[in-house]
């Protein structure tokens, strides 16, 4: 049986070497395109559209989870190139949210790899990658909309999106610790047992 306190509490993670970082980008990369595709197609199969990829959030999980696995810089690597390489193959992101969407990303995974030694739970480490993601989107988007006048996205769109996202916000402030656990689980199991 699981224990549920420990799920949240504070472990250190496996050191990994450079290759495991690599792989650990790539698998994360790969998974943030894939996912959303996943969830578009269910969203035409479930006539909910674009609004269920909107909820879900299925790119930034895959991000966040590699930088709390790998560190800052695969984190951060994986922010950036994700979303870049999904509008490239897929066109989604959309044009204007692109460029958004990269520096949201990105500091997922640079603030979740360098909190990933943080000597606290793993909700609170995502939680605070959550916060510093969101927060560098909406400075980027006031900054485009009222210092540059770019007229492609609204200040609005800052409160919607956190609205529409809240139930992928909080798949990710469950999904995650608990994957956490289950992998420090087998690595301690690894080396004691």
């Amino acid at each position: 049986m699981t224990d549920t306190k420990n799920i949240s509490r504070s472990y250190a993670m496996p050191r990994l070497d450079m290759k495991l970082k690599t792989v650990a980008s790539l698998i994360g990369i790969i998974s943030a395109v894939l996912l959303p595709q996943i969830v578009h197609m269910v969203g035409k199969i479930t006539e909910t559209g674009s609004h269920l990829g909107e909820m879900l959030l299925p790119m930034q999980l895959p991000v966040l989870i590699v930088g709390l696995f790998a560190g800052p810089v695969a984190g951060l690597t994986t922010g950036i190139l994700a979303p870049i390489i999904s509008y490239t193959l897929t066109g989604m992101p959309g044009n204007a949210i692109l460029p958004f969407m990269i520096l949201e990303l990105a500091t997922y995974g640079l603030i979740s790899g360098l909190v990933r030694e943080f000597k606290t739970n793993t909700f609170f480490k995502v939680f605070l990658a959550q916060f510093a993601g969101r927060g560098i989107r909406a400075i980027a988007i006031l900054v485009a909309f009222y210092v540059v006048g770019s007229d492609k996205i609204a200040p609005a769109v800052i409160w919607t999106s956190i609205k529409v996202g809240f139930v992928g916000i909080l798949v990710q402030l469950i999904v995650i610790p608990f994957l956490i656990y289950i992998v420090r689980k087998a690595d301690e199991d690894g080396i004691t047992g």
